[in-house]
């Protein structure tokens, strides 16, 4: 018989994709290019961080009902996980001075994508880390949205933990647990690392 991955993990892995994709560019031009009203952007994105899990689902239920599924199901995870990477990115790039290195990057000679692949994205990288093991433990571990904007099977990991927990031995909700816990607690301990690791560097840099 043929293993499939787990839905969570897809979901998770999918979400740290397209944050990657989205957040990243949007956090440079936030960070490198402000705007009147481009605080207010970034706190807006920050809004559903403040908003109850059934809510917010029962808001993309009302709009976009008729999609639920898979595809509501990552849309209501990226609500909760985008901020997470674009202020690690923002964070990150108002930290040092990335304009006077595209400055000078610019006055060897080069593109814009050579500033863009040698200049600005290695350092970067370090935060798309820390980024992307943060948007993956909050997706991994998401329940409301995961439970309430799906349509029937498979379900992600902790909506599985749930139904093991109140429908099954305590013997099978232990081993489900432990197995829950055994992907995010290394993702965890290496945010923890990375994080200690950037603030080392940024002692020994000034």
């Amino acid at each position: 018989m043929k293993r499939t991955p787990s839905p969570g993990l897809e979901l998770a892995l999918g979400c740290v994709a397209v944050c990657l994709l989205v957040a990243v560019p949007a956090g440079y031009a936030l960070a490198r290019h402000p705007f009147p009203g481009s605080g207010l952007v970034e706190e807006l994105v920050l809004l559903p961080l403040s908003l109850p899990g059934i809510t917010l689902s029962m808001g993309l239920l009302a709009a976009y009902g008729e999609l639920r599924g898979p595809l509501l199901v990552l849309a209501g995870h990226l609500l909760y996980t985008i901020p997470f990477m674009l202020r690690v990115m923002t964070a990150t790039l108002r930290s040092f001075d990335v304009g006077r290195l595209e400055s000078a990057a610019r006055s060897l000679g080069a593109s814009l994508p050579q500033r863009l692949f040698l200049v600005i994205l290695p350092n970067l990288r370090h935060a798309m880390m820390v980024g992307s093991l943060l948007v993956f433990a909050v997706s991994w571990g998401e329940f409301n949205v995961s439970f309430l904007l799906n349509r029937g099977r498979p379900q992600t990991f902790p909506a599985v933990l749930y139904d093991t927990c109140t429908n099954q031995s305590i013997q099978v909700s232990g081993a489900a647990t432990t197995i829950f816990l055994a992907i995010v607690i290394p993702v965890v301990i290496a945010i923890q690392w990375l994080g200690g690791k950037e603030s080392s560097d940024m002692e020994q840099g000034a």
